[in-house]
């Protein structure tokens, strides 16, 4: 993914983890860039998640990130248009691949792939 569009995903990645994680899980992510990484987790909420650790390491001679996050026992507060902004973005990446259609069942979003 380019970095333009990691700006866009990570923070509706960072939302959907807030919003599935106990209080007190874990999460480890692994990244090219832990600025995008680290804003998107602020962007949830200052006090959502608590980042542990970041550490470097190099994956077949590229620098990447591993960044450890618990999340913390307060209060998420989703907007009102972040299913939208999450099948916005599910169907920009659709069409770019053409592969798969974006299926909204019992409130929960699903990717299938079509059949040709």
């Amino acid at each position: 993914m380019s970095s333009n569009v990691l700006r866009q995903f990570t923070p509706l990645l960072a939302c959907e983890m807030a919003r599935i994680m106990r209080s007190g899980g874990r999460a480890i992510l692994l990244g090219g860039s832990f600025s995008i990484t680290t804003d998107a987790l602020h962007s949830v909420g200052t006090n959502v998640f608590q980042i542990k650790s970041i550490f470097p390491v190099n994956i077949g001679g590229l620098l990447a990130y591993i960044i450890e996050v618990v999340r913390t026992d307060s209060t998420l507060y989703l907007q009102d248009n972040h299913r939208k902004s999450v099948e916005k973005f599910m169907s920009r990446q659709r069409k770019l691949l053409g592969q798969t259609e974006l299926v909204c069942k019992n409130n929960r979003i699903q990717s299938r792939m079509q059949s040709s």
